[in-house]
């Protein structure tokens, strides 16, 4: 059996770097999974940032995500009463997918709902073509490759 860890992040914080990649959101959801090929099944659980409130004095509070919590609570929730899902694609990435597309149709918590749909919507759009690339090599790679 196989776990994975990853987390969601949210489109806060995000920003353009110099050589044109952005940075990633704030993290928000946390994201356990056990794949078992033997059964055949692959199980999940979730742990979620809760969201912004106003505190018993009204001051509006933003809670802080903590990966470690996070972690330990989707642990818990993966040994306790995960989600079990049936048939283990072959690869991670498809397991990945298979997982969010389950939790944008099945889960009642809208935030981490529609994270799961831009990951699925993102991982589902085409790549760039080969023939799209270039296949020549610039003058400075090639001498380095020919020496």
């Amino acid at each position: 059996m196989s776990v994975r860890i990853y987390y969601l992040r949210d489109r806060r914080n995000i920003r353009t770097r110099e050589d044109g990649s952005c940075t990633r959101g704030n993290p928000i959801a946390c994201v356990v999974t056990e794949v078992d090929k033997g059964t055949g099944t692959i199980r999940y659980a979730v742990s979620t940032l809760h969201p912004p409130f106003t505190d018993k004095d009204g001051a509006f509070v933003t809670p802080k995500f903590d990966k470690t919590l996070s972690k330990r609570i989707a642990t818990g929730r993966l040994t306790k009463r995960a989600t079990v899902l049936q048939g283990v694609p072959g690869s991670g990435h498809e397991i990945t997918l298979k997982v969010m597309r389950h939790i944008a149709e099945n889960t009642t918590a809208v935030t981490l709902r529609n994270l799961a749909r831009e990951w699925v919507e993102m991982a589902s759009r085409p790549r760039a073509a080969a023939a799209a690339r270039p296949s020549v090599l610039p003058n400075r790679m090639a001498q380095n490759i020919q020496a």
